[in-house]
C-alpha cells in the first residue's frame, strides 16, 4: 500500500511516509534485479529438449519432502 501525498497534517509524518515509500520501492527494485540475475544464470544451464511419443526417457525422482514432524505419507506430484 503506497502513501497518498498531502493526506497527513503533520509535515514530519509526511516526510517519514514518503521516505518509507522510497525505501520500499528501492527494495522492490533490488529484488527484481536479483531475481532477474539469478534467472539469467540458471537459464544458461537449460537446454531445449524435444520428445516424441514412444521415446524412452529417464525420469529422475528426487527424495520426497517431509511434511510435518515424522510423516512420510503425503501426495507427490512429479512434473514431466
Amino acid at each position: 500500500m503506497t502513501y497518498v501525498p498531502k493526506t497527513v497534517k503533520l509535515q514530519a509524518v509526511e516526510e517519514e511516509l514518503v521516505a518509507r515509500d522510497v525505501a520500499h520501492q528501492m527494495l522492490k527494485d533490488n529484488l527484481v534485479k536479483g531475481r532477474d540475475r539469478m534467472k539469467k544464470f540458471a537459464d544458461l544451464h537449460i537446454t531445449e529438449r524435444d520428445f516424441a511419443v514412444g521415446d524412452r526417457v529417464f525420469l529422475h525422482i528426487g527424495k520426497p519432502l517431509q511434511v510435518g514432524d515424522y510423516t512420510n505419507s503425503h501426495p507427490f506430484f512429479y512434473s514431466p
